[in-house]
């Protein structure tokens, strides 16, 4: 049905607020909320984060991971798809919308963070306009987005993360909704306060005053819309402005009927928080962390706000949904997907933008992780994506900006997939259907070989071997083998070969678990035992070396009985974390690590320098 068929319109005149094979196996954990399908449509969300209400009293949701721009029915949180970001016949697709806006007259503004740009998006249509940006410099990194009357125009107002310029960062940036024109708020010369991360802003009409949210250090601002000249006005803290309980971090904020306070979503402390204009003070509407205001629903990461006559609605992006929220703080979730922890998690990979990608065995899945706040959102599987469907996801690298490499158990079989579209296709395999001749590829380990990009190198377990694939054509050939048809190199041979990484001058390891070893393979395939528990080198014998990294010159295993570190030179072993079983792991900065923990945790875990862990992602946790 054509939305704007939907003509119900909400009376606003209450006030809000008065005031598989031989893989391992493991446990697969539950989530901590019972999320059906609430609400109707076979729309779904993924990372639900902007929120606008329309002048019928509908919700128009900018899905910060697909890219899609979702119709939410304001009575029943009934979904339909408004605006297609896989359609290009619909205009520019969206990299990553963070913020709406709905004008009086029904018309949609969307802030991407990534294409540094204001869109427009036709109510009837869905059809997507460039407005504003896009250059890069203009505007920089927009997140939140309102509308409102600034001196003397009617004004989109953004606020702007982006790059700094003299120690400043962009701050609010206005942006006319007729033609596009971008004005930035000036600097004032004496001024002496800096914006940290300003996600959200509203606009004060009466007062002509903006008020800006600080993610990354918890403050509000007031922020004068002629002069730019700024104000802290509530902060929590050892130097705190107002009373009340301190934030977390500010991801967006509405003011309140009344004018005199905005209210304040913080996805740190997982509540929303009033906040008095007049004197900074702090009061907690509803709160789901430690100290619980309202009951109901536990926010999981909640986002982005819209106020309704008597309540409000909040983007949860962990749910992910929509959550209900009442002028008494109690919480129901209004319109959210199913959704669910990891099945079994297998291999994890860093991607150069700074966050995590993970392949869910058992999920049929690739899922990205936040490495901040530990949300995953779906890549590819449940549902996201064309193309074959994935069937036992075991290791995954980065092929580029765009684009994953996935090895899949099931199809014996190398993935492509598209991080925007989630879309699948084979790099190589299986059999007829696929793609690619030469030896069968039954791939678990996988790695983009730095010193020859055009190709991955792929431990097979079928023929004991480091398979080379061409990945234009998927032409398979061997690196490394003792026992298949055409063998290359000397040494041991391989028995089930799993982990692999290359070093900087192009020698490979690989980790064993037949052999229950880790072996050296130079360019001409010839391979040396490393470690073994036959006798080479000492310590604690390995039980299951499933997967191996180089990290800072070291050779670590994920292992049965945890994380080892080998000798390079002699071989000895040593357990420095001993919790298991740890499926594979990746270098982060300052000393840590990102560690797929496969069993109890069955999710991804943190490793500082002195290898304490803690959960970042699992069904449990965020």
């Amino acid at each position: 049905m054509n939305i704007l068929l939907r003509s119900f319109v909400f009376i606003l005149t209450v006030a809000f607020l008065s005031s598989c094979g031989s893989e391992p196996t493991d446990t697969v954990v539950s989530d901590k909320v019972d999320n059906g399908n609430i609400g109707g449509g076979a729309v779904s969300f993924n990372n639900p984060r902007a929120i606008a209400r329309d002048p019928n009293g509908d919700y128009i949701v900018a899905d910060f991971a697909t890219g899609d721009i979702i119709w939410v029915d304001g009575k029943t949180g009934d979904r339909e798809l408004l605006s297609d970001n896989t359609n290009p016949a619909q205009g520019p697709a969206f990299s990553q919308p963070a913020g709406a806006v709905v004008l009086p007259d029904g018309r949609i503004f969307i802030a991407d963070l990534a294409l540094n740009a204001v869109i427009e998006v036709d109510p009837k249509e869905g059809t997507r306009t460039l407005l504003a940006g896009g250059d890069g410099i203009s505007i920089r990194q927009p997140f939140g987005i309102t509308f409102g009357r600034v001196n003397g125009a009617d004004m989109l107002i953004v606020a702007d993360i982006g790059s700094p310029r003299s120690g400043q960062v962009i701050g609010p940036v206005l942006v006319d909704p007729e033609t596009g024109a971008i004005t930035h708020i000036p600097v004032p010369d004496d001024n002496t306060l800096s914006y940290n991360d300003p996600r959200s802003i509203v606009l004060h009409e009466e007062s002509g005053k903006f008020f800006v949210g600080n993610f990354g250090v918890g403050s509000i601002f007031e922020v004068d819309t002629a002069t730019g000249q700024r104000r802290l006005i509530s902060r929590g803290g050892p130097d705190p402005v107002g009373d009340g309980p301190g934030f977390s971090s500010i991801t967006d904020m509405a003011l309140a009927a009344d004018g005199k306070s905005v209210l304040v979503v913080d996805l740190g402390r997982e509540s929303v928080i009033n906040v008095n204009l007049s004197t900074g003070d702090r009061t907690i509407v509803t709160q789901s962390f430690g100290e619980i205001v309202g009951a109901g629903f536990d926010f999981r990461v909640p986002h982005g706000v819209s106020l309704f006559p008597g309540g409000m609605m909040i983007t949860d992006f962990g749910l992910p949904g929509v959550v209900h929220v009442s002028a008494n703080g109690d919480r129901t979730a209004f319109s959210a997907t199913p959704t669910r922890g990891f099945g079994q998690i297998r291999g994890i990979d860093l991607l150069s933008d700074g966050s995590l990608v993970a392949a869910d065995f058992a999920g049929e899945r690739v899922i990205g992780v936040d490495i901040h706040t530990g949300v995953r959102t779906v890549i590819s599987g449940d549902g996201r994506g064309s193309g074959p469907a994935l069937n036992g996801p075991v290791s995954v690298d980065q092929l580029d900006d765009e684009t994953l490499v996935v090895s899949d158990f099931g199809y014996l079989a190398i993935f492509f997939i598209d991080r925007a579209t989630g879309d699948r296709s084979f790099v190589t395999g299986p059999g007829s259907d696929g793609r690619g001749t030469g030896p069968a590829v039954g791939s678990r380990g996988i790695i983009i070989d730095p010193l020859d990009p055009s190709r991955i190198l792929a431990t097979d377990f079928a023929l004991d071997a480091v398979i080379a694939v061409d990945i234009a054509t998927g032409n398979r050939s061997i690196f490394s083998s003792a026992i298949t048809d055409t063998p290359r190199g000397d040494g041991p041979p391989l028995n089930n070969p799993f982990g692999i990484d290359i070093a900087e001058d192009g020698t490979v390891y690989v980790s064993d678990m037949g052999l229950q070893a880790v072996v050296r393979i130079d360019r001409d395939g010839n391979r040396t035992i490393v470690t073994s528990n036959d006798g080479t080198g000492t310590g604690p014998k390995l039980a299951s070396p499933w997967g191996l990294r180089l990290i800072d010159g070291e050779i670590l295993v994920g292992d049965a009985k945890g994380i080892f570190r080998i000798d390079e030179v002699t071989g000895d072993r040593e357990i420095v974390s001993p919790v298991g079983p740890i499926f594979t792991l990746r270098k982060l900065e300052g000393g840590r690590m990102a560690i797929s923990s496969i069993g109890a945790v069955n999710g991804i875990e943190i490793s500082d320098a002195a290898y304490v862990r803690s959960i970042l992602s699992n069904a449990d946790h965020p």
